[in-house]
Formats: structure tokens, C-alpha cells, sequence
């Protein structure tokens, strides 16, 4: 019997590359039976087109495009070719499995998995159509189905076939490849329940999602997806039997709602409570026609406990296309109306903080926007740090690695502030700081540390330039008759300083100061940059060993070494 075709899918049609924003896949993965091997060599494509037929026919659409040859006649069109091909029936009954819904993507980590480039993905029988750079089709009435490629094109890469049909488990052939593969669909368990308000009324419309535990992966058989009747009634049908999963409903008018665990297979009908919500949204904009940076709301209603929210608040531009950098329209927060009042508190970078109290809160929820004026707080500034090579080019604070060694308040002690912000791309920005004089260290591996006293202007970004050179590294080496592993340290001054080995992670700050150094004790080397110059000591750390130390003194743009002999006590 010849196999079927699928419809090509629209990004075909419209002459869409599938594929072309693959990138790098990953790794080889576990997979279920009926999964192969594939050619990792398989050269990626700039423009390749997939085909996944199921009519047992081919399209009539030339597939050079229609064009014509030098003689005027259209030239024949070119062949396709299978690339992947099977059957896909019920693993207990054998029966074929038509209109069954086939999704290719890219091959991910961890597999067997759920579908990634799903925008649903708790219910994704019901989004197929809306989703780009991925195959789909469906089996016809046998349970075949081929995917065709033209002559010439192979798949991009390693793939990752979907298979999806109401009633049964997700099936998941990880780094899919072959002509005669047979998909068995497992028959899946349901939960079945309703959904309705705190009075008891079914709400429709509703999406239920059922999703792993948590800590769980998110794999077949553990999410489903389904939307309530009128009657609030939900199904969450495919799930794997004996298996426990959380539920959670939502609806645009009430505020979501996690149940659970449930067992799969249990229908015994339960209700979901859906709190109504007053869904709030706010217009900022600043009194001196400034944009708006870092906006965050915290909310907190009263109540025993009460509840509350803190979060960055996202936005969309609003008003007149000239006022857009100023104002802000944010998205809509859900407070739910299961307690008598909420009080509101915005804040901005540079601005004083916005409160509302005591905004009562509608018992069966509602809507409302409220404008937000955002005063400038004239105590606080902003400053700007820009660095450059001795000669003059400018440096990228984030490609340089660079970071933010200290900072330091210089002014008297009970002014000092307890906070700041910072933002690091191609430069180093604090855009909401105390106003006074500060002390900025900045040190990266690339360069000698520097430092630099500045005076925050108040209501003014005050910008400066540090000016950064080579630095100076040591080079520890340590010898041991034994195979260990030796925590060091390197002091300046009796205070220990950050060092950036070469080749590793560097050592983070902490709470108690700078994290110590570790190397082996096999003579290895291992290079400390981002130093300047002066005398620094290395401090052998481990209490079993003998606490030796070395002195050395380092010039800017040379390397010295220092070895240590490591003995036990």
C-alpha cells in the first residue's frame, strides 16, 4: 500500500524557510522505542522546505516556483524525497490511529518531552495552527503518515517527532529518523471536575491545566489541557494512569487557582474555587516628562493572613506617539476580592515613591486604571560609569567581564544609604543612588582594579570615566608529595583581595568577604589576574596543612610566579 501525504503546512505554502532559525541543537538524549539514530554530521540548510504529506497524493504546485526554462517551458518539478515515515496505532488494540496530530521540532534535552515550541503547551491539540518553524500534520484514516523533504535537502538536524491525539499520551520519538517506524499510543487516564465562583456558579470558559508536581519534569502523560462548558464542566483526558499531577484554573476574571495532587484515572467530579479578581492596571508617567525606569509595584490586602505581591511591573506604550518614553500603561495585576481593602505602592528609579491605602475592594470583582504621577525625589541622582584603554578606546563594561568591586559611602555615617541599583551593559549604570560622595572600586580580570571618588548630584545623572590598564598577574604554583587540593588566599595589606583565575570561574563575594582560591597540589600553575601593583601575600587556608606563606610584589602588565612547598602538620 503507497503512503499517504500530509497538507503542506502554511509556512510552506508562504515560502517560509522551516528550520531557518534552528541554531545549535543538543546533545544526544534518551528516547522512547521507537526512537533511532541520526546522523549528527548533517549539514544545516539556509533555506530548506519540509513537506509532510498525508492524502496519498502529491501537490500539483510546481515546486521551483511555477518559473519557466530558457526553451519557455516549465520545468518539471522536482522530486521529494521521505524522510521520515511509520504508522502510528493504539498500543493495546493495534488498531490504526487516523487524524492523529504529528509535530517535528528541532531535538531538545531533556527527551522524552513535551512539545517546546508549543505557545499552549498544557493543551496542544488545540494550538497547532499557530505555531512557526515547526512541521505539523496529522495521520490519515490507516494511521500512516510521511514526512517529505526535496531531493537533495536532508533534515537540518536531529528532529524530534510529536505525536498527539485526543485520549491517549503524548507519544514522543526522541532524534526520530526511518521509513518504517511505528508510534504506540498508550490509552490515557482523565480527571474530570467543574469550576466555579466562590458562590458555587459554573464559570465558562475557564483553562485547566494539569501539570507535574513540583520538581517533576514536564513529559508526557503529566500534562493536559482543557477549557470549561457552560456548565463549568472540564476533562483533562491523555494522562498517564497512576500518575499525580497539580490543576490549576484560570479565567480573566477571577485569580488562578492550583489544586492538587490529584491521581490520574480518579473521576470523581470536585469543584475548583475561583476567587473574583479587581484587575487593576496603572498610567505613569513622571512630573518632568522623564521615562519611567524600573517601575515595581507592591501590593498587600489586609486580612489574617493578608495577601500580598511584590513584582516588576511590565508595560505598553500609551498616548500620543511623542509621549510614549513618558507614559507607561501596565499590565493588569488580579487582587482577589476575598478581603475588604488593598493598599498599593509604586516605585521608579529617581522618584519618590506612590501609595494608595485602604482601596476598598469589590466583593465580586471589577476593573479599574489609576493615573500615577511620579514625582522626582530630589535627594537622589544617578550616576554613570564609562570605561576606556589608555588610549583612548572605549570599553564594553559587560564583554570585558567587568564588576563592581565596592562601593563605598563617604559621607556621615547616619546618612548612609541602604541600597542601590545596578545595571551593567556597555556601561556601568546606578540610576537611583543617595545623593553625596561615594568610593567605586571596579576590578574585572582584564584590567588593574581602579577607583574612583564622585559626588552624586542630586536630580542629575552625573556621568564619569575610568581609565583602565594592563594588570598584573601571579602565577601560584603549588607542590605536594600527595594528591590534595589547597584553599589559599591573596591579602594586601592585611585585606584579602578579589583575584580572577585564569580559565575558571572567579571567586564570588560573600556575606563573610571574598571566597577562597583553590588550587591542586600537582605543580600545576595557576595564573591570578586582574591585580595591580603592590606587595600581596598568599595564605595557605587549610587547617590540616601547614600555614605557610609568600610574599611577592607585582608591577602592572608582568606576571611573577611563587612556589610552595605544602606540608602536613
Amino acid at each position: 500500500m503507497p503512503r499517504t501525504a500530509l497538507l503542506l503546512i502554511a509556512a510552506a505554502v508562504a515560502g517560509v524557510a522551516l528550520f531557518l532559525v534552528f541554531g545549535p541543537l543538543g546533545d544526544d538524549t534518551g528516547s522512547m522505542d521507537d526512537d533511532v539514530g541520526f546522523d549528527d554530521d548533517v549539514a544545516y540548510e539556509e533555506d530548506p522546505t519540509l513537506r509532510a504529506t498525508g492524502t496519498g497524493k502529491r501537490p500539483d504546485k510546481d515546486r521551483n516556483g511555477g518559473g519557466k526554462n530558457g526553451d519557455g517551458k516549465t520545468p518539471p518539478p522536482a522530486k521529494d524525497i521521505v524522510v521520515l515515515a511509520g504508522t502510528v496505532i493504539d498500543a493495546r488494540t493495534r488498531a490504526p490511529l487516523a487524524n492523529a496530530a504529528l509535530r517535528l521540532e528541532p531535538a531538545g534535552t531533556p527527551c522524552p518531552r513535551m512539545p517546546s515550541h508549543d505557545p499552549n503547551a498544557a493543551n496542544p491539540l488545540e494550538s497547532l495552527d499557530d505555531v512557526q518553524n515547526v512541521i505539523d500534520g496529522r495521520t490519515a484514516d490507516d494511521g500512516t503518515f510521511e514526512i517529505t523533504r526535496p531531493a537533495g535537502s536532508p533534515l537540518p538536524g536531529p528532529v524530534d517527532l510529536f505525536v498527539l491525539h485526543k485520549g491517549y499520551v503524548t507519544a514522543c520519538v526522541c532524534r526520530a529518523t526511518g521509513t518504517d517506524l511505528v508510534i504506540r499510543m498508550e490509552p490515557g487516564a482523565a480527571i474530570a471536575g467543574r469550576v466555579v465562583n466562590t458562590a458555587g456558579h459554573p464559570i465558562e470558559g475557564a483553562q485547566v491545566q494539569a501539570a507535574p508536581l513540583e520538581g517533576e519534569p514536564r513529559v508526557p502523560g503529566v500534562v493536559a489541557g482543557a477549557t470549561t462548558d457552560r456548565e463549568g464542566v472540564f476533562r483533562l483526558e491523555g494522562l498517564a494512569a497512576g500518575t499525580s499531577v497539580m490543576i490549576t484554573a484560570d479565567h480573566p476574571a477571577h485569580v488562578p487557582t492550583t489544586v492538587g495532587p490529584r491521581e490520574s484515572g480518579d473521576t470523581t467530579p470536585f469543584d475548583i474555587r475561583l476567587v473574583p479578581a479587581y484587575r487593576v492596571t496603572f498610567q505613569l508617567r513622571t512630573d518632568d516628562g522623564e521615562p519611567v525606569k524600573n517601575p515595581t509595584i507592591r501590593w498587600v490586602t489586609d486580612g489574617d493572613p493578608p495577601v500580598e505581591d511584590l513584582r516588576i511591573l511590565k508595560g505598553t506604550a500609551s498616548g500620543p506617539p511623542a509621549r510614549r518614553d513618558s507614559e507607561m500603561t501596565t499590565e493588569t495585576l488580579r487582587i482577589p476580592c476575598n478581603r475588604r481593602v488593598v493598599d498599593f505602592e509604586i516605585k521608579s528609579d529617581g522618584y519618590l515613591p506612590w501609595a494608595l491605602k485602604g482601596e476598598p475592594l469589590p466583593p465580586d470583582g471589577g476593573a479599574r486604571t489609576y493615573p500615577v504621577v511620579l514625582e522626582r525625589d530630589m535627594t537622589v541622582g544617578a550616576l554613570r560609569i564609562k570605561l576606556e584603554d589608555k588610549e583612548g578606546k572605549a570599553l564594553s563594561y559587560a564583554e570585558s567581564k567587568a564588576e563592581l568591586g565596592g562601593l563605598t559611602w563617604l559621607g556621615p555615617r547616619d546618612q548612609m544609604p541602604t541600597s542601590f541599583v545596578m545595571q551593567a551593559s556597555e556601561v556601568l549604570d546606578l540610576p537611583s543612588m543617595k545623593a553625596g560622595p561615594y568610593r567605586i572600586l571596579v576590578q574585572g580580570a582584564a584590567f588593574a582594579p581602579v577607583t574612583l571618588d564622585v559626588t552624586v548630584v542630586p536630580a542629575q545623572t552625573t556621568e564619569k570615566v575610568l581609565v583602565v590598564g594592563e594588570p598584573a598577574k601571579l602565577a601560584v604554583r603549588f607542590i605536594a608529595s600527595e594528591p590534595l587540593t589547597v584553599r589559599f588566599r591573596i591579602t594586601q595589606d592585611g585585606r584579602v583581595v578579589r583575584a580572577f583565575p585564569e580559565g575558571k570561574e572567579t571567586a564570588q563575594p560573600t556575606a563573610e568577604g571574598v571566597e577562597p582560591l583553590t588550587a591542586s597540589g600537582d605543580g600545576e600553575a595557576l595564573i591570578l589576574s586582574g591585580l595591580g601593583a603592590g606587595s600581596y601575600v598568599v595564605e595557605i587556608l587549610n587547617k590540616e596543612l601547614v600555614a605557610t606563606t609568600r610574599t611577592v610584589r607585582l608591577a602592572l602588565g608582568e606576571t611573577q610566579e611563587v612556589e610552595i612547598e605544602v606540608q602536613r602538620r
